[in-house]
C-alpha cells in the first residue's frame, strides 16, 4: 500500500476494525455469560473447534441423549452447537454442522427432500 493513505482507504479500514471489535466484543459477551461453551476458529490449517474449560455440564450430557435435534445459534444464524441427532436429521457430518448457517442447511435439506424424502 502506498502512503500517504486517502482519507476514504482509512475510514473504510477503520470502519472494518469497528466491526471486528464489535463481533469479538459480542464473542467475549456470549462466552462470559455462559451462551458458548465451543469456538470455532478458522486456522491456516482449516478450522478448529475449541471447547471452553468446564463446559462439560449436567445440560450438555442430556442434550446428547436425547433423541430430538438440538442446535444453539448466533443471532445470525450460525449453528455454535448441535447434538449429532440434529446432524443425523440433516444427512450432514457433525464436523459440518458446527459453523455452518441453519438457513442454508434448512435451504439444501428442503431442496433435497423435495427429490427424495
Amino acid at each position: 500500500m502506498s502512503y500517504p493513505r486517502k482519507r476514504q482507504e482509512l475510514l473504510k479500514e477503520n470502519e472494518q476494525l469497528h466491526q471486528e471489535l464489535d463481533e469479538a466484543k459480542e464473542t467475549l459477551r456470549a462466552i462470559t455469560s455462559g451462551e458458548v461453551d465451543a469456538l470455532v476458529v478458522n486456522t491456516k490449517s482449516g478450522e478448529q473447534v475449541f471447547t471452553l474449560q468446564g463446559a462439560d455440564s449436567f445440560y450438555r450430557v442430556a442434550i446428547e441423549n436425547i433423541n430430538e435435534g438440538a442446535v444453539t445459534l448466533s443471532p445470525e444464524g450460525v449453528i455454535l452447537y448441535s447434538n449429532h441427532y440434529f446432524a443425523r436429521i440433516m444427512r450432514t457430518d457433525l464436523s459440518k454442522i458446527i459453523g455452518a448457517s441453519i438457513f442454508d442447511l434448512l435451504a439444501r435439506r428442503t431442496m433435497s427432500c423435495s427429490i427424495d424424502c
